[in-house]
């Protein structure tokens, strides 16, 4: 880095938008040097944008190990640290969300007893109301996925089904299924997404009675 001193833990988590872990890790500041956020990729090259400057002000230290996590639920990482003077910090970063794939926080004492793992919030699309138990989405297939995924779902009773797919900005890339008819049972649909970027999707089902909104990564 060469720069000051690295007092805390660093921090395993996608802020590229790769798929893939990088370090993060902030240093003290100085007079006329603040402290900084850095970003490494696992190859040790600088991730582009960082590092992140702080601003230039008594108690611009930043001792604490920061925070990577999808705080709004919108499908990439946000990073978080705070400084002596009692600023705390937020920024977005294109890092893509991947369960398993990230070490957002490990401290908080010497047993290192608070490492937690977040759930992504779920406040993007709303579930629908008086869901049936055995109405469900269960998921896509693989996850992450690499051009093709298959989006499983279960009904009790016969259904027309409808099944679209968005991307973060809420526009429509894939009409998966347009109000058809689906017996009682497991069921299936093919989402091919080899035209479209790399990044998070959502898709949606909805039948007469029951609609529901899971996410995805697809990872060219």
């Amino acid at each position: 880095m060469n720069a000051t001193w690295v007092e805390e833990s660093v921090v395993l988590a996608d802020v590229s938008g790769d798929g893939l872990p990088d370090v993060v890790a902030t240093t003290n500041g100085l007079s006329n040097d603040p402290g900084k956020v850095w970003a490494f990729d696992y190859q040790g090259n600088t991730v582009s944008g960082f590092p992140i400057v702080t601003e230039n002000v008594v108690g611009s230290s930043l001792e604490c190990t920061p925070s990577v996590v999808d705080i709004d639920g919108d499908g990439d990482n946000e990073i978080f640290t705070a400084n002596w003077n009692g600023t705390v910090y937020a920024w977005d970063s294109p890092g893509l969300t991947i369960p398993g794939n990230s070490w957002p926080m490990f401290k908080f004492d010497a047993a290192r007893t608070g490492n937690h793992f977040f759930q992504t919030p779920n406040g993007l699309f709303a579930s629908g109301k008086n869901q049936p138990d055995n109405w469900h989405l269960m998921g896509n297939y693989p996850h992450p996925f690499n051009a093709i995924t298959k989006i499983r779902f279960r009904l009790n009773k016969t259904s027309k089904v409808t099944v679209r797919v968005f991307n973060v900005r809420g526009q429509e890339v894939g009409l998966l299924a347009d109000s058809i008819p689906y017996d009682t049972g497991d069921h299936e649909v093919v989402f091919d997404a080899i035209d479209l970027p790399s990044g998070v999707y959502f898709y949606r089902i909805e039948t007469q009675q029951w609609y529901e909104t899971a996410k995805m990564v697809f990872m060219k």
